[in-house]
């Protein structure tokens, strides 16, 4: 009975998540900021029935139909629960919290069940993600950040916190393509800046100030992004999201010891 209680406390606390804040309704706020941010000019584009990849039109978020009826529902609907379940400031918390563990398991089997139908699927692409999650977890190699928001944050963090988004930088075009793609950018961006999630000024708590952080952050991971495709800097781009993600992990490990 005792179960069954607690089970019934979690679901309730995680409708809002899913459909208020950060999922649903915050979640398509942070969509269209997304798209607005990387350009007008970038179309979406999505996975259609016959494995062929199509373009949808280039209003904010590709608003058609078409996005969401052609797009990776399963891969959207894992990246959308990665994103709802993040303790970030301002979210009612859960009876029974998720770790890093189960956030990026959410994030990577989004990122797998998009990978598999999608054509132009790059090695860069690939790369960036996977340097995403090894920075995301190195926290926990030191003995701790195995729970967002745990007190202590050390240089680990911070190097971990700079590989995912010299990554998120990388996967701007990704974002800019489909929806689960953008999602899943939300979640990995989440994720990765936990260190600002214990950084709360009196005049900016919980909502307002998650809502900023992304604000500011996407404008200038965008402009980074623009600026960098214009250059054609993407391998420098990986090279510098693994270079950031190796330190992290070692420098968690010789703190750890």
């Amino acid at each position: 009975m005792a179960e069954l209680s607690a089970f019934s406390d979690w679901t309730l606390a995680l409708l809002s998540r899913l459909f208020i804040y950060p999922g649903g309704l915050w979640m398509l706020i942070a969509l269209l900021w997304l798209r607005l941010a990387v350009g007008m000019s970038t179309e979406y584009r999505v996975p259609s029935t016959e494995g062929r990849v199509l373009p949808t039109t280039n209003s904010v978020l590709g608003t058609r139909y078409s996005v969401l009826v052609r797009a990776n529902l399963p891969a959207l609907a894992a990246g959308w629960a990665a994103l709802a379940l993040l303790p970030l400031p301002g979210v009612a918390l859960l009876p029974v919290p998720c770790d890093r563990f189960s956030l990026a398991a959410l994030i990577v089997v989004s990122l797998a069940l998009d990978s598999r139908d999608r054509e132009e699927w790059g090695w860069t692409e690939t790369s960036l993600s996977v340097a995403i999650t090894l920075a995301a977890m190195t926290p926990v190699a030191g003995g701790k950040g195995l729970f967002i928001r745990e007190p202590g944050i050390g240089l680990a963090d911070w190097l971990s916190a700079s590989a995912v988004v010299a990554g998120l930088v990388g996967l701007l075009p990704g974002a800019a393509r489909d929806l689960s793609g953008a999602v899943r950018w939300l979640a990995w961006l989440g994720l990765g800046i936990a260190p600002l999630w214990g950084i709360q000024p009196a005049v900016l708590l919980g909502v307002y100030w998650v809502s900023l952080v992304y604000l500011v952050a996407v404008a200038i991971l965008a402009g980074l992004g623009l600026a960098a495709r214009r250059r054609g800097g993407t391998g420098t781009i990986s090279l510098i999201a693994w270079s950031l993600a190796l330190a992290s992990l070692v420098a968690a490990l010789l703190l750890a010891g």
